[in-house]
């Protein structure tokens, strides 16, 4: 009779408290998983941004490497022009209209002529959208830090354009090399909304 008991306690299964340590246990594992999962996918999306910038910036200087402006006025967009010659990476072209270079943010892409060399039209500017506070940091010290591109002039940081929108040309804190860029991360963190316009000035030569 006494054996009958004890085989019928032991065939009840878990009791409340041992069932809640294994769904702890069981949720512990699963939000290191999603924790995990999250920072390579920040990673990817970071990798592919500064992987983009980059054809971006040689594609442009290979069009303009027999002139020494792009011939339009400072803050005059390119971008209409520069995908028209193919500038852009093909995973970059959402649709038909100046608004559709996307970056993989689900934010834009806009290309504007600027002067970080001191003249007129010298040089170019390319501003990512929709950047989010988190990975902003991360991709500016990508392409600031060694193995840089030799031309990159600056980094600037400004409140985010809207989405679906062309960012603008409008950061407000900037630094220029070999000058360090802690102030620019910090403005990551201080922009008006979440998320920020990201943009690179490269001179020409």
């Amino acid at each position: 009779m006494r054996m009958t008991l004890q085989r019928r306690r032991s065939a009840k299964g878990f009791n409340l408290i041992e069932a809640a340590i294994v769904l702890g246990i069981v949720g512990l594992v699963v939000g290191g998983i999603w924790v995990a999962a999250t920072s390579v996918y920040t990673n990817m999306r970071a990798k592919r941004a500064t992987e983009q910038l980059l054809s971006i910036a040689q594609n442009v200087r290979a069009l303009y490497a027999t002139s020494a402006t792009t011939g339009l006025a400072n803050a005059a967009t390119m971008t209409i022009a520069l995908k028209q010659a193919n500038i852009f990476p093909n995973d970059m072209i959402l649709g038909t209209t100046v608004n559709d270079i996307g970056n993989p943010w689900s934010g834009r892409v806009a290309v504007y002529s600027q002067a970080p060399g001191g003249s007129q039209g010298d040089g170019f500017e390319v501003v990512f959208s929709q950047v989010p506070s988190a990975a902003c940091a991360d991709f500016i010290i990508r392409n600031t830090g060694q193995g840089r591109d030799v031309a990159l002039a600056g980094v600037g940081v400004g409140a985010s354009t809207a989405t679906g929108t062309e960012p603008t040309t409008t950061a407000t804190n900037w630094t220029s090399f070999p000058q360090l860029v802690t102030d620019v991360t910090t403005a990551c963190n201080a922009t008006a909304a979440t998320n920020a316009n990201v943009s690179f000035r490269f001179r020409f030569r």
